[in-house]
């Protein structure tokens, strides 16, 4: 069985900044914890994708293609991860806009400018540096990947892309012949339903997608 773009998979990973040897995103709790990195706001659990939809990194995503049910390591260069790190995306702010809002500019900190998120790199007098790159831009990352089995349940595979694209952790799907009916808790305007039924349906394998909106 080689996989294929389009092809549902199920798998499980650990991440790791390549140079650091730094655990950063992990589906196992308990890797997650000897890493220090485990919060009980995350779910711990195997994840299905869909091979070519960008649902994981673009690097994780092709080399999942011709691969079987199987473990490999797959190491990204900047480029099919977090990208290069782009010298435009650092920012010169006054330190005044941060006293405005009662905020002490330090280095490391995560600030919020305009609802872009960026790191303080440095504070000179009156002037502030932020990096608005994502923080592992430039960085080389390792995947330790475990892929469990295929997916071929429609239901199962229209749940993982309602999960990833519409960020929907539990969402209710039901699959009656071709048709599929999705009840969420928020409204999808009717454009928008009508291109995700275009892309959804023929890699799900049904016909029909209805948003069933329940306040």
């Amino acid at each position: 069985m080689n996989i294929k773009k389009g092809d549902f998979v199920e798998l499980e990973f650990t991440a790791r900044l390549k140079d650091e040897n730094i655990v950063f995103d992990t589906t196992s709790a308990d890797v997650a914890k000897k890493a220090g990195i485990f919060s009980a706001n995350m779910k711990y659990a195997p994840v299905v994708v869909c091979v070519g939809q960008q649902m994981v990194l673009s690097g994780l995503d092709e080399s999942l293609e011709g691969r079987d049910v199987e473990k490999f390591v797959v190491e990204l260069v900047p480029e099919k991860a977090f990208g290069k790190k782009d010298p435009h995306l650092l920012q010169l702010i006054p330190k005044q806009k941060f006293t405005d809002q009662r905020v002490q500019p330090v280095v490391g900190l995560q600030v919020n400018i305009d609802d872009v998120v960026g790191t303080v790199r440095s504070v000179t007098g009156g002037r502030v540096i932020v990096d608005f790159n994502h923080p592992f831009a430039g960085k080389t990352v390792s995947y330790d990947v475990d892929i469990k089995r295929l997916v071929t349940d429609s239901g199962e595979r229209l749940s993982a892309l309602v999960r990833v694209f519409l960020k929907q952790e539990d969402p209710k799907v039901t699959i009656d012949g071709k048709k599929a009916t999705v009840v969420l808790p928020v409204e999808i305007p009717d454009q928008i339903q009508q291109e995700l039924t275009k892309r959804w349906a023929p890699l799900v394998g049904i016909d029909t997608v209805v948003f069933v909106n329940v306040l």
